[in-house]
């Protein structure tokens, strides 16, 4: 079988549970030979390294979106292990309890912006931390999600 991203070195967010799309988004690119490092929310980091024990990774990367500043930082720890990086998807998604079973009009300000910073600021921080390991060639892909489809 070719392998066509043999030599290619990136980051993938938002691993959980074999639910997540991410999840699916490390397999494939581990099959097609893509050096793939896993960033995910530190409390579910030995989690994820077991999710993952059958598939060849280049790492788990711990961080926590909600903190200013910390997703920046790890990028960093990312771009020093690979020296360069060719891809990265952020697909982290993150809603209180209350939210996700409560309704969309029940959403408070602070709630909101929690939201925000882990679902969409942390994407910035992302891609300025790994600024300096990108390359033109270089992709930042973001998953989207429909807060409200369910």
């Amino acid at each position: 079988m070719i392998k066509r991203l043999e030599g290619k070195r990136g980051l993938v967010t938002g691993v959980m549970s074999k639910l997540s799309i991410a999840y699916w988004i490390v397999k494939a690119l581990a099959d097609q030979g893509a050096q793939v490092a896993v960033g995910c929310y530190t409390a579910h980091a030995t989690r994820v390294a077991e999710l993952l024990s059958d598939t060849a990774i280049s790492g788990i990367f711990p961080f926590d979106a909600a903190i200013e500043g910390n997703t920046e930082a790890m990028m960093g720890v990312v771009g020093n292990h690979f020296g360069q990086v060719d891809f990265a998807v952020h697909s982290i998604a993150n809603a209180p309890e209350a939210v996700l079973k409560g309704r969309f009009t029940d959403i408070t300000l602070a709630d909101f912006n929690r939201m925000n910073q882990v679902c969409v600021y942390s994407l910035i921080e992302m891609s300025r931390g790994l600024w300096p390991y990108l390359h033109p060639a270089s992709t930042v892909l973001a998953m989207t999600f429909p807060p409200g489809s369910q």
